[in-house]
């Protein structure tokens, strides 16, 4: 069992540095998580034979994987990133990882192989869970595990070498995770496997409190959390969990994971009414009386107003390192205002919003790899399913 402390969590996934076997004899890839702000447009790779001092630097734009070439074989290189805005400001260096050029990798080159089977989680009282999978058959070069609050989205990633690994999570308090892995081999990252879902709620309520009124503890988690929009009138609906509750508390973000829009306290009640602007929210719930707070219920996504159908015709055309994307518009339905392309690349999902409605997309200085890649059409009420997929492989 691989443990990682709260700050290694935080840190992989703002900014974490995820080595991957060599790719060839004298090449090492390297990927890592982007950060989480809004204001990074590149990333600089440095690098060098021993722990702490780097003789390279590498401007590799805004990617979030890059392979190295022309290292010595039989040399343990050290690598750390460092992101940049439009001011050339850099970031602090994320946390260093070594690799051994030449060392065993995870076999020919060629597609993804296997993915993780019988993937098993668990939680325990203090904040951790343990997930274990049976590892992949040949010799992968590692996994990639994904935690998030939805179904579908990651909050916390990690890069291990072991089929095991043990997630602190409480600095996300939820009632629910949803978790997913994937097995990195031949150069590339494989589909998740079945998503596993693990309740906080499955660990024993409190007892329920005296007839006397007395406090003995915080109520149960709400439960069973749903919503519905008919244009922008909002209807919420949830369930009472164990104990007493005096107040509930609503909170609301922008995305999964995030709580950037609203808190709001409202009465014991367990339904709310009211209006929201179009788009997509990410809503959760926590019970309280006067002997505390409630473990956060399950997150969910609310999506007011309609979203666009998706695109079709998704094509792509490779001239070197220049990939271009086109496709067509949804026929009918809500208005485009923007496209969301998504990518499986070899660090995991990526996915960059155009804020454009034109119907073609241009990337240069592609790093070499095999890319799935779709295309979602959004607007202010969010983004719709996602066009049929296109292999990119860029040589």
């Amino acid at each position: 069992m691989r443990l990682f402390p709260l700050p290694s969590i935080v840190l992989s996934v703002l900014f974490a540095l995820a080595l991957a076997s060599p790719v060839h004899a004298d090449s090492l890839t390297l990927a890592w998580d982007p950060p989480s702000d809004t204001t990074t447009v590149g990333y600089i790779i440095r690098y060098g034979t021993e722990a702490g001092k780097y003789t390279v630097s590498l401007d590799v734009g805004l990617v979030t994987t890059r392979q190295i070439d022309e290292l010595t074989d039989g040399t343990t290189y050290f690598f750390a990133v460092q992101a940049y805005n439009s001011n050339r400001d850099r970031s602090a260096l994320s946390s260093e990882v070594s690799g051994l050029a030449g060392g065993s990798g995870g076999g020919p080159e060629g597609g993804p192989g296997a993915g993780p089977t019988s993937v098993v989680a668990s939680i325990r009282d203090g904040g951790v869970i343990d997930i274990a999978w049976l590892p992949a058959p040949g010799t992968p070069a590692g996994y990639r595990v994904e935690v998030g609050t939805v179904s579908g989205h990651t909050v916390y990633s990690a890069y291990v070498a072991d089929a095991a690994i043990t997630f602190d999570i409480r600095d996300l308090p939820a009632a629910a995770y949803f978790i997913r892995v994937r097995t990195f081999t031949n150069g590339a990252f494989t589909a998740p496997s079945e998503e596993v879902t693990v309740a906080a709620t499955d660990l024993p309520v409190a007892p329920l409190p005296p007839a006397d009124g007395s406090c003995v503890a915080p109520p149960g988690a709400p439960r069973h959390l749903r919503g519905s929009a008919l244009d922008t009138n909002v209807h919420l609906a949830w369930q009472h969990g164990a104990g007493p509750v005096t107040t509930y508390v609503l909170e609301v973000g922008s995305s999964p994971g995030l709580r950037d829009l609203m808190m709001l306290a409202l009465g014991p009640g367990t339904e709310l009414r009211g209006s929201a602007a179009h788009g997509t929210y990410a809503v959760r719930l926590a019970a309280v009386n006067d002997c505390g707070w409630s473990l956060w219920g399950t997150e969910m996504l609310v999506v007011v107003g309609t979203v666009p159908g998706a695109p079709a015709s998704l094509s792509q055309d490779v001239t070197g390192t220049l990939v271009n994307l086109s496709w067509s518009a949804p026929t009918g339905g809500a208005p485009v205002t923007r496209y969301l392309i998504e990518a499986m690349t070899a660090s995991g999902p990526f996915a960059y919003d155009t804020a454009s409605p034109a119907t073609a997309f241009s990337h240069m200085n592609t790093p070499p790899g095999s890319y799935v890649v779709t295309v979602r059409a959004g607007n202010t009420a969010g983004f719709g399913p996602p066009s049929a997929p296109v292999t990119v492989v860029v040589p």
